[in-house]
């Protein structure tokens, strides 16, 4: 079993909150939004300057729920739940965390399921198409709201990392840091094809009914799980077979802390062999790169305290994923 750090504490419970914006939101397509509501949620305190504010950007099928757990739900953990907390990496002790949902999603925010205001039916497949800087201008309004000029960063992965490089390009006065993991400017051609296969797949249900699928009290379930398959097994490096043996041999596999005892840094400072945590210690090392698994790089940031910026992106094989953890001090 992996080695998991222990933390003070999670975030008391929260609550969901409600922006709505009456202003129409001009998109990049052309399109408009005439109004549109956003759903978030808070966790620590805001300081009389504003300025310790962090945003936390959900990737694609996330939602504004990052940390804590519901009063009525104790079993709905928020999605980066080990990140955000009272003593973890993003410390809810000294800074005001804000997860945001994004316009079209399915968990609140105005997205295809709300109600148009000209037709009073659901949008549908009416919904304009939004961008990933339709969502930041959405966002930089929410913020406004608070009473936040400038944050202190803005931070996501994958999809959240996309927002949080468009947060650098289009607001740049408005932030302090970008905190950009496993994601890019733009995607690759394969990636872009197998994205319109996935959509292809939804579109293809019998039961999609041209998006007014609302309107006949049923969901293209067949081919959202088309989709989700094709999401899962486009990228052949990051295949996984979760098979009963697989499982097994990962309950045999050494520790972090023992696979970084044997492995060598990718940097050779002087500190050749030593363990994780000496190399932690020493700071002597501006990059220190690991064969380890996806669920313990929040322990791995840990052991280097609050970084300034940070960044990790997903190399590696079939089995095993080499994440990259660069400090900038």
């Amino acid at each position: 079993m992996g080695m998991t750090r222990m933390f003070p504490g999670g975030v008391p419970a929260v609550v969901a909150q409600r922006a709505t914006f009456a202003t129409p939101l001009a998109l990049r397509s052309g399109a408009s939004l005439p109004g549109f509501e956003l759903m978030y949620e808070t966790y620590g305190t805001l300081n009389a300057e504003h300025s310790n504010a962090i945003l936390i950007c959900h990737a694609l099928n996330a939602s504004h729920h990052v940390a804590g757990t519901y009063a009525d739900h104790p079993d709905s953990e928020g999605w980066w739940d080990n990140m955000v907390g009272p003593g973890k990496p993003v410390d809810t002790r000294r800074f005001f965390v804000i997860g945001v949902n994004n316009l079209g999603s399915c968990f609140g925010s105005t997205g295809p399921i709300s109600i148009d205001p000209a037709t009073g039916k659901p949008w549908g497949s009416d919904f304009p198409i939004v961008t990933v800087e339709d969502w930041v201008d959405a966002q930089a309004r929410l913020v406004d709201s608070l009473g936040i000029e400038r944050l202190a960063a803005v931070m996501g992965g994958s999809l959240g990392g996309m927002q949080a490089l468009a947060w650098a390009t289009r607001y740049p006065t408005r932030i302090a840091n970008a905190l950009v993991i496993a994601a890019a400017p733009n995607l690759s051609a394969q990636n872009i094809a197998f994205n319109e296969v996935a959509r292809a797949a939804i579109m293809t249900d019998p039961e999609f009914h041209d998006g007014r699928f609302y309107d006949e009290g049923v969901k293209p379930v067949r081919g959202l799980r088309v989709a989700r398959m094709i999401g899962v097994f486009r990228d052949p490096l990051q295949v996984r077979l979760h098979r009963v043996a697989e499982h097994r041999e990962r309950d045999r596999r050494p520790t972090l802390k023992q696979r970084a005892a044997e492995l060598p840094l990718e940097r050779d400072d002087g500190v050749g062999q030593r363990g994780l945590r000496d190399a932690a210690a020493s700071r002597r090392p501006r990059e220190i790169s690991l064969l380890t698994e996806r669920q313990e790089i929040p322990d791995l940031l840990h052991l280097h305290g609050p970084p300034r910026r940070l960044f990790a992106r997903v190399r590696g094989c079939h089995r095993r994923r080499l994440w990259r953890v660069r400090q900038f001090t």
